[in-house]
């Protein structure tokens, strides 16, 4: 038996391991089901439309509580 040797068998199987581990990922992605952009844009449209109320950066909270309370004491 020739040293290194093992370590070369082992390299090839982790190798090989992540190559599988590749071909499992790109199948899941291959049968993904995927939606026309413009659809998909019409459906975010649709979402941000429905919940303007509760959206915080459209309309902020009366008491904002990193508001400084006090005036500055200079003016």
């Amino acid at each position: 038996m020739i040293p290194g040797e093992s370590s070369a068998a082992a390299s090839r199987q982790d190798e090989i391991e992540r190559k599988k581990n590749e071909v499992l990922v790109l199948k899941s992605c291959l049968n993904m089901k995927r939606l026309k952009l413009s659809l998909a844009i019409n459906d975010i449209k649709n979402y941000c439309f429905e919940h303007v109320d509760s959206d915080q950066l459209i309309n902020a909270s009366k008491d904002d509580p990193f508001k400084n309370k006090r005036k500055c004491s200079l003016l």
